[in-house]
């Protein structure tokens, strides 16, 4: 015992740079190892045994598992396919009621035909059901329900059949006959499922059992091994640890094998100041959380190492004096000597653009179109150090990504001075709630008839140091800082506040549109936001309208689709802004629960010496009358273009010129409700 002591201890020695002195106390190990003699033996021979007999004990139990497992699936293969029959049985029935509700609605005789033919299906579904070993005990019910379903849909067919001396009475009677029959079908088919579903979880639980007591068998004869084998593997590797593979996983990225960005740090830290890289390129592949959350990370990973087959061919194609690192998962590190004048720098970046945006990728059965963006930064003009270094080129790949990607930026000090702007307004914006520097304006939305108005939109502006910014310059500032959720909800509060104040004067029937970023509305907590405004200023659900663009879509469609539905099932209307520009008009206005379209300015404005806008907009108010919508026109300038609204037949207009002098005084607001109810 005294011996595996000294072994333990001495591995767990802690480790010294020296070299010699590394080799000094291997030698000491290996020179403790040997001195053991016996009782070292007896421990390798002993752990021998236990081996083999955990080893034995492992075999028998694995054909015992396999023995369990063969029974279980025997048994899944007779549950599953009469659950599988069940269901399609319930499916069947749900059709054949839809069928008829749809032959009473459209008078379509082609329905009673579907009809038939899924009772044809259900007898041959059924009596496969029959031929198998589940003992149905509801088979009587089963078939007598049918039976009647049958009978009730041959007497409401005859019915139909009568034209115009039918009696509707009588049809909805045979009706709720066979909505009656059809419910008794499911619950008969549903306990049938609950069956056939408890008798294979019974089984699958006693088949669990049996394994679990064979794991515990299997368990203790391994616990011996894992602790001998522990003792081993300290004793035998303790201070061998591979050195070079700690290295690796220090200094290289474990996926694409390049240097990471520790390596580049050490290797500027180890040049002299003549022999530093003139250049840094940093290169990021372009949408890469797009295509990891759209075909997972494992094919991620596959576009990550194609682009980078790309990036070396098109780098080692133009200099050798060049060092590659891994600077994060889909952001590269390229360092470039003897290049003072950018113009290898310059070369090296179109290649990478022309190489990796030529020829598209293959993932999976999938080709994919790929572009790279990069930002470039220069010894010692943009930085002394790595780390300053580094950073300016991120800004200027920033740039990059502003100005559309697929693009390269030499960094400059206006990026510098432009980002400090930025991060200048984002601290303000965090300070704009707090001192109540945010207003509101509202523009009526005019009657194109007669002029009145009975609602407005909610514009925000933000009053700072004398003057008044709008939305489009500080607005996408707010959503890249997530700021934009806390100003949408005062806007919401502070829309609720004034509807109030208008409802309590006797204006009851006015209505506030505010327009709602897309991040704000895939916020969790977005709905009840809603709610709690409205039941704090205590006003009516119909009282307020929401406004989102088309390009809402394209984030988690379903969940905003949801939440809208939640908020017009209360009440409340929803308006999609600035129609007619975004890539999903039609594909998502059907899902949409929109009650208002807003017809995009751009149209409006050029509808008078373009035919085609003209023709633009006349669709898109037929279609929203086709779809029983309310049409609003943005951006109204002319009498022309007001005659030509009121000729299509659009609903309200926005003129340009409502908000230029409005206030958001409480005095200002009831003037202008009274001037256009006038």
């Amino acid at each position: 015992m005294l011996h595996i002591i000294r072994i333990i201890k001495f591995c767990f020695r802690t480790q010294t740079n020296n070299s010699d002195s590394q080799t000094i106390q291997q030698m000491n190990a290996i020179h403790n190892v040997h001195s053991l003699g016996r009782p070292f033996t007896h421990l390798v021979i002993i752990t021998l045994v236990i081996v083999l007999t955990t080893i034995f004990v492992n075999l028998v139990s694995w054909q015992s598992t396999q023995s369990v497992s063969d029974r279980t699936n025997q048994l899944v293969k007779e549950s599953l396919p009469q659950l599988k029959i069940i269901n399609r049985l319930e499916n069947n029935v749900n059709k054949q009621i839809l069928q008829l509700y749809t032959y009473y609605s459209t008078l379509d005789a082609n329905y009673w035909e579907n009809f038939l033919s899924l009772q044809e299906a259900f007898q041959y579904e059924a009596s496969k059901l029959m031929i198998g070993n589940l003992i149905f005990n509801y088979q009587q019910a089963l078939f007598t329900s049918n039976e009647k379903l049958h009978q009730n849909a041959i007497l409401f067919h005859r019915e139909m059949q009568k034209n115009s001396s039918r009696n509707w009475d009588v049809l909805r009677t045979h009706l709720a006959s066979a909505q009656s029959d059809t419910n008794h079908l499911i619950a008969a088919l549903d306990v049938a499922s609950d069956i056939t579903r408890e008798e294979a979880v019974a089984a699958s639980k006693a088949t669990l059992s049996e394994v679990l007591q064979l794991k515990n068998i299997q368990a203790g004869f391994s616990f011996s091994v894992i602790l001998v084998a522990g003792i081993l593997i300290i004793m035998l590797r303790g201070r061998l640890l591979d050195q070079q593979e700690l290295y690796k996983r220090a200094y290289f990225d474990n996926l694409t094998g390049l240097p990471n960005r520790k390596q580049a740090e050490d290797d500027w830290a180890s040049e002299n100041k003549s022999s530093k890289p003139d250049c840094f390129l940093l290169i990021k592949l372009d949408h890469y959380h797009l295509i990891a959350s759209t075909f997972g990370h494992t094919l991620a990973d596959h576009a990550v190492m194609q682009t980078m087959s790309r990036l070396i061919t098109a780098i080692q194609s133009v200099s050798s004096e060049t060092s590659l690192y891994q600077f994060s998962s889909a952001t590269w590190l390229l360092s470039i000597k003897n290049d003072t004048q950018n113009e290898l720098a310059k070369t090296i970046a179109e290649n990478i653009l022309a190489t990796t945006s030529g020829k598209s990728l293959r993932l999976d059965e999938s080709e994919l179109s790929v572009t790279c963006s990069i930002g470039i930064a220069n010894f010692p003009e943009h930085g002394e150090s790595i780390g300053e270094l580094l950073r300016n080129a991120d800004s200027a790949l920033y740039e990059s990504h502003k100005s559309g990607r697929n693009t390269f930026t030499i960094f400059h000090s206006r990026i510098k001075d432009k980002i400090d702007k930025l991060l200048a307004m984002e601290s303000n914006l965090r300070n704009a709630l707090h001192n109540d520097e945010f207003e509101l304006y509202f523009q009526p939305k005019l009657d194109t008839v007669n002029g009145s108005s009975f609602s407005a939109e909610a514009l925000i502006r933000w009053r700072k140091n004398g003057k008044i910014l709008l939305p489009g310059e500080f607005i996408p500032v707010a959503e890249r800082s997530n700021l934009i959720m806390d100003i949408g909800n005062w806007v919401i509060d502070e829309a609720c506040y004034h509807i109030h104040r208008w409802r309590k004067n006797g204006y009851k029937s006015r209505k506030v549109a505010v327009n709602i970023s897309p991040k704000h509305l895939l916020a969790t907590d977005f709905v009840d936001t809603v709610l709690d405004a409205l039941k704090r200023h205590q006003l009516p659900a119909h009282s307020l309208e929401l406004e989102i663009t088309e390009e809402a879509m394209a984030d988690d469609p379903e969940t905003i689709i949801s939440r809208l539905q939640a908020l017009q099932k209360i009440g409340v209307t929803i308006s999609i802004d600035d129609f007619g520009t975004g890539y999903s008009s039609l594909s998502y206005i059907r899902a949409l629960p929109v009650d208002t379209i807003k017809i995009d300015k751009s149209f409006i404005s050029a509808m008078t010496n373009s035919s085609n806008d003209l023709a633009i907009v006349l669709m898109i108010i037929q279609l929203a009358k086709k779809l029983d919508l309310t049409v609003v026109a943005e951006g109204v300038e002319t009498k022309r273009q007001q005659k030509i609204l009121t000729r299509f037949k659009c609903d309200f207009r926005l003129t340009i010129t409502d908000i230029q002098t409005r206030s958001v005084s409480f005095a200002d607001q009831i003037r202008l409700n009274q001037l256009h109810c006038q």
